[in-house]
């Protein structure tokens, strides 16, 4: 915003009507990125079991039932967008429809940003984000004030320089150019502000850890084998995004057992793990286990002995550290 200042001077566009023709753009612009954060998951809701709840993943690909939160604020910037349409003639100074907005997103941003799933710590009660929308509301509130007073002194006055009710739109080669200039850094802050930031160096921005599975199997004789491994997090038995996973076969063990194994990234967690291996028109074994995921290199083993039952594959060894070679 303060870098378009000397730009705008510079092509002889006026800052106030500039700004009150981009944030109708920028609000326009909101809509689908939020619709796009719907699907990406960078900025999901916080898990719930109410009414209000739809099945979404986050950033890590966990579903469960959260808080629409995208959607919520797809249709902030739809009203905002409505309101800025509807007041854009009516508004006293030119730079009151930019203003408005702010103060609008800032208010709507604040309430939102409770219902989003947390990562960065509280200062105060509040987010980081919740912050900048605290900040976004009062520069919007006292700009708006400030302008109506000097608008209202203007039209008292009779002073030279007071501009017309209806702010006039900039237009012609030099509005497209400081447009196309100024769009670049608008979509990056927009982003900056629409996206939770994951940070290399925090906690919650490891996508997961890598998890080796394993499932060691009778030889149940003639026909193709299959394994799977389904995995639900708990306490909700929502089914991750990574489920179920394919087992590939990797050989007979010395005493005819079959070996399946696959490696899988999933975060961190309380999941119960449920394998099913299956030979073409025969047998079924399936067996389930419960654990916590907690460490960087985890093994989930399944071992079924050649005198189990048809329908029981048991496990022996749950989310255990893998020995190092």
């Amino acid at each position: 915003l303060l870098l378009s200042i000397p730009l705008l001077a510079w092509l002889g566009i006026p800052f106030g009507a500039f700004w009150d023709v981009a944030v109708v753009a920028i609000l326009a612009g909101m809509i689908p990125t939020r619709l796009g954060c719907l699907g990406a998951g960078c900025c999901a809701g916080r898990p719930t079991a109410g009414r209000f709840g739809m099945k979404l993943r986050n950033a890590h690909g966990v579903v469960e039932r959260r808080f629409p939160s995208p959607l919520l604020e797809a249709a902030l910037g739809g009203m905002l967008l409505g309101a800025t349409l509807i007041l854009f003639e009516r508004l006293p100074f030119p730079g009151a429809v930019a203003l408005f907005a702010i103060a609008g997103y800032g208010a709507g941003r604040l309430v939102l940003e409770g219902l989003r799933e947390e990562h960065a710590p509280r200062f105060m009660g509040l987010g980081e984000f919740q912050w900048m929308s605290a900040a976004l509301l009062l520069v919007g509130l006292v700009g708006l004030a400030a302008g109506w007073v000097g608008s209202a002194e203007s039209s008292i006055t009779g002073a030279p320089g007071h501009v017309s009710s209806a702010p006039q739109p900039p237009t012609g080669l030099g509005h497209l150019l400081a447009a196309g200039l100024l769009l670049l850094p608008i979509v990056h802050l927009f982003r900056f502000l629409g996206c939770t930031l994951l940070l290399s160096d925090a906690e919650p921005s490891e996508p997961g850890h890598i998890l080796q599975m394993i499932a060691i199997v009778p030889d149940i004789g003639s026909g193709e084998v299959t394994a799977s491994i389904r995995f639900e997090r708990e306490p909700e038995n929502d089914e991750i995004d990574a489920s179920p996973v394919d087992l590939a076969a990797v050989g007979v063990q010395p005493d005819g057992r079959l070996n399946f194994e696959a490696l899988i990234e999933i975060p961190e967690g309380a999941y119960r793990a449920t394998c099913t291996v299956s030979r073409t028109g025969a047998l079924t074994r399936v067996g389930s286990c419960s654990g916590e995921l907690t460490g960087p290199d985890l093994l989930l083993a399944f071992n079924a002995e050649i005198g189990d039952g048809p329908t029981t594959l048991a496990p022996r060894l749950c989310f255990e550290p893998v020995p190092s070679s």
